[in-house]
């Protein structure tokens, strides 16, 4: 069964997109293999980013604060930090050679998160012609964007184009965005050609995903990528319909206006029954 949406659905954004982004990866590779031959060649890239506590919610970009505790150390039985910090400080435990800190603090812990890139390469030298990176709550949410912001430079100061799609509307945008129109997802294209513009394509929730240019070498051109056709594949073979309820909200939940917008859509669709608001 097809995604009710028109162009990409948010209801994938959110513990489903792991497994969206292997398996959209897979398929931009496999679409654009023939297109590249035989002068070049579409390879899936593995690599991992360090992000914070594996989530508990739904919304994979979201990880805990910092959490704190109160050590039951000599003098330290009050509840607060403060005062438990006093009570250390006057109990004279502080000049004794083993103590008990007043204060514990746990840290959110970090786990790997393996994420897919797609490279174009030139078949004879191996040289990266094109990076396609499809964005995870990983590259969007510290520490993993910090990394990802700093991978992200190698490529620009490289000879190799990058395409960047960014289908997660949580977390943030590695791009400058000022001036570009209130947009739910983006697309953009960097050009090893001309590294001051950079090439966008803004799309709203309403909007069916756009077929995007995958540069080569400046004498070969680019080739077409459609994104619609391949998340539709993705979805219908991967049956995300069996793991989504539609009456409910999705998560991360919408901006009231998306959040109307999408009621209707539901309703309209006959195949599926009226959602409730999605932004309550």
């Amino acid at each position: 069964m097809p995604s009710p949406f028109p162009g990409m659905d948010p209801y994938l954004e959110g513990h489903l997109f792991q497994d969206v982004h292997h398996a959209l990866a897979n398929e931009i590779r496999d679409r654009l293999a023939p297109q590249v031959a035989p002068k070049y060649v579409a390879r899936l890239m593995t690599y991992h980013l360090v992000a914070g506590e594996r989530p508990t919610s739904s919304v994979g970009g979201i990880y805990p604060d910092v959490n704190v505790s109160i050590a039951k150390s000599q003098g330290a039985s009050s509840t607060t930090v403060r005062e438990a910090a006093v009570a250390y400080v006057t109990s004279g435990a502080i000049n004794r050679r083993a103590v008990t800190p007043p204060v514990i603090m746990f840290t959110p812990g970090l786990h790997k998160v393996e994420l897919v890139a797609i490279e174009i390469r030139d078949r004879v030298g191996n040289d990266l012609v094109t990076a396609i990176e499809v964005l995870s709550p990983a590259n969007k949410e510290m520490p993993g964007l910090g990394q990802y912001v700093r991978k992200r430079t190698v490529y620009l100061r490289s000879r190799a184009n990058l395409l960047e799609i960014d289908l997660l509307r949580h977390g943030t945008r590695s791009i400058e965005t000022q001036g570009l129109p209130a947009t739910t997802y983006l697309v953009s294209l960097s050009r090893a050609s001309n590294r001051r513009q950079l090439e966008m394509w803004p799309i709203t929730l309403s909007d069916p995903l756009p077929v995007v240019a995958v540069p080569l070498r400046p004498e070969d051109g680019d080739v077409p990528l459609d994104l619609g056709a391949a998340l539709a594949v993705v979805y219908d073979r991967a049956r995300y319909d069996l793991s989504i309820d539609y009456t409910t909200p999705p998560a991360p939940t919408l901006e009231d206006a998306d959040s109307a917008w999408a009621i209707e859509w539901l309703r309209s669709m006959q195949s599926f029954e009226q959602p409730a608001r999605a932004a309550e």
